[in-house]
């Protein structure tokens, strides 16, 4: 296993050479990885998710600031939710993306020795299926830390959005979209994220945003195309998008049902600058 995960925190195999996982940091204590953001918000981290994770995770999709923006979270949010999430989804998706990235090492013959090290002109960079780091957190002046939410990457599961495409063509598009191998530049992909309304309106979700594209989804998963939707109405998300350089599409009228209700998505794309030819998805 790449990993410890008997104190509900995911650790790594190398701890004795931080410098082959950067960007990403250590913590000196519990070898905990983790990405921090730039000042002015430097006490704001992104790390794995931990088991303590799932009750706070109850408390925030509970709040109706939160749910009234989300589709994908069942409402009324439970414990045992909670649970499912961080045990059977993002843990798992985690250690699989951290697994990827030591077999990566071992083929470029890094081993517990220190001497084995290759340089680092011979190691060669390989992509790996997500990022290790999803749960944003908040460090207190005592060093301790609480969790205020989430933010990920995933395959796009909205392949019916893609422009020309109908909700016939769904299933086969996200099944094509699924079997690309790793690093292939034409994954769609999509990001979804929420913050603790005691945090909002502070510019942290669009700099979480821009230091998960530009640190780790850029170079480590070859992201190059994302297609983002969020409920009209829900401006704060639609801002932090467009400060990130994705562009407003569509509004989709009577997109999606949420709870009995019909709502209207706008439907955001994003491409890497190196990658934009003028062509829609």
């Amino acid at each position: 296993m790449p990993y410890s995960s008997s104190s509900g925190l995911i650790t790594v195999s190398y701890p004795s050479k931080p410098h082959l996982y950067a960007p990403l940091l250590f913590n000196t204590t519990t070898h905990e990885p983790y990405l921090p953001l730039p000042a002015p918000h430097a006490h704001i981290i992104i790390t794995p998710p931990r088991d303590a994770d799932a009750a706070v995770m109850a408390t925030h999709l509970n709040d109706i600031e939160i749910a009234q923006w989300l589709s994908g979270p069942p409402y009324p949010y439970t414990l045992t939710d909670g649970e499912n999430w961080v045990h059977r989804v993002a843990r798992p998706a985690v250690e699989k993306a951290l697994n990827e990235m030591e077999e990566g090492f071992r083929r470029n013959g890094v081993g517990e020795i220190e001497d084995e090290l290759p340089s680092d002109a011979e190691l060669v960079e390989r992509f790996i299926s997500g990022c290790v780091v999803d749960s944003v957190r908040e460090v207190r002046a005592d060093g301790t830390d609480v969790f205020i939410g989430n933010a990920g990457f995933r395959h796009c599961n909205t392949m019916e959005l893609c422009e020309g495409a109908t909700e016939d063509d769904k299933e086969r598009l996200e099944a094509e979209n699924d079997a690309r191998p790793l690093g292939d530049p034409g994954i769609l992909w999509t990001y979804g994220n929420y913050l603790a309304p005691t945090h909002h309106r502070q510019g942290i979700t669009t700099v979480v945003l821009r230091i998960l594209i530009n640190h780790w989804a850029v170079p480590k998963m070859n992201v190059r195309r994302m297609l983002c939707t969020a409920f009209k109405g829900n401006e704060g998300s639609i801002r932090v998008m467009q400060k990130n350089g994705f562009r407003f599409r569509e509004l989709r009228k009577n997109a999606t049902c949420l709870r009995g209700e019909w709502r209207d998505l706008n439907v955001m794309e994003w491409e890497h600058a190196e990658s934009r030819d003028g062509e829609g998805m």
